[in-house]
């Protein structure tokens, strides 16, 4: 099948896209000399650009000691909102943050609420949009399962179904789509400080509700058959979640081991964050060797306890969000 001129029109847009992002300031000799595209070509699609408002336009000097024009691309051309629900302190959190290409947080809004229902993030969004007028994208972070649009599982019962997504997608003319909250975690965790491994696993105990366990191999969040990778609730292990007592710090750990030790043998990852309110200072290090003594030191893993769940879930969501933003 050849390709349209179109079609290689946008090819090409995305090459120069990528050499200038994100908050590089080159010349049209300079993206071509890194895109392998003619000046001509380059010239002619800056000018495009130039002209929607992509990239800004200014004098410069080139690599070369010479004067000449500049490109800077614009970070805020388009947008994305992130919407995510976290619990700390037995209080749930809803926090909306609009995001332009650099990652910057450019727009939050936070309120604790008690039920969530198919409205509840409307008044939010509502402000994000009467602000901002070119958000592209929507991004949902909360626990649960979906595919293709439907929510099939979700700690909060009145999101399940269809309609969620759809309504909202309809309502802001946006690109909606779902994250799974500890998947979003595991993205984050992964580009903050575990990049350099082959795979590495979140597990988040909201103690609320089940843990669940976010796992990245070779570098992409495993989501399994109809995104019900992690869902580890029901996962025979002898450890009832819903009778936990996470007060105590012995028995806390000793479940968590149970689990890190059944991830160990399924994914083997090389670093593991146990996210939670209640862990203590040793409490990754006494999971370890917890974990270490069942599995008769044939394995042995990095785990690591955090209370900042949120902090890995923003900006896992925001990386999602940002590479799914397209351009017509």
């Amino acid at each position: 099948m050849s390709i349209t001129s179109k079609q290689m029109r946008d090819i090409n847009l995305h090459a120069v896209r990528r050499a200038l992002m994100p908050n590089n300031v080159k010349t049209a000799g300079e993206i071509a000399g890194e895109t392998n595209l003619s000046i001509v070509t380059v010239n002619a699609l800056l000018k495009d650009m130039s002209d929607a408002g992509e990239v800004t336009r200014g004098a410069g000097v080139s690599a070369g000691g010479r004067p000449g024009a500049v490109y800077t691309y614009n970070s805020r051309y388009k947008l994305a909102a992130v919407i995510y629900g976290f619990f700390k302190n037995d209080s749930l959190n809803i926090v909306l943050s609009v995001v332009d290409f650099a990652g910057e947080s450019i727009h939050r809004d936070s309120v604790s609420i008690n039920e969530v229902e198919q409205t509840s993030f409307d008044a939010m969004l509502d402000s994000a949009f009467a602000k901002f007028d070119n958000i592209a994208v929507i991004a949902l972070g909360l626990p649960g399962v979906e595919k293709n649009g439907v929510i099939l599982l979700n700690d909060f019962r009145a999101l399940e179904g269809a309609q969620f997504i759809s309504r909202i997608q309809s309502r802001y003319g946006a690109k909606t789509f779902f994250v799974n909250d500890i998947n979003g975690a595991a993205n984050g965790f992964y580009h903050r400080c575990a990049r350099n491994c082959a795979s590495a696993s979140a597990i988040w105990f909201p103690r609320v509700f089940c843990p669940g366990v976010g796992l990245v191999i070779n570098g992409k969040i495993h989501k399994g058959y109809s995104n019900f990778a992690g869902e580890i609730a029901s996962l025979p292990i002898g450890v009832d979640w819903r009778s936990i007592d996470y007060s105590s710090a012995d028995e806390a750990e000793a479940a968590a081991a149970r689990l890190v030790a059944s991830v160990c043998c399924i994914a083997a990852p090389e670093k593991t964050v146990l996210y939670g309110d209640f862990w203590r200072a040793q409490s990754g290090q006494n999971i370890s060797r917890q974990v270490e003594r069942m599995l008769d030191c044939a394995f042995q893993i990095e785990t690591q306890t955090a209370q900042w769940f949120e902090r890995d879930f923003e900006l896992g969501l925001t990386l999602e969000a940002l590479n799914s933003i397209t351009f017509s």
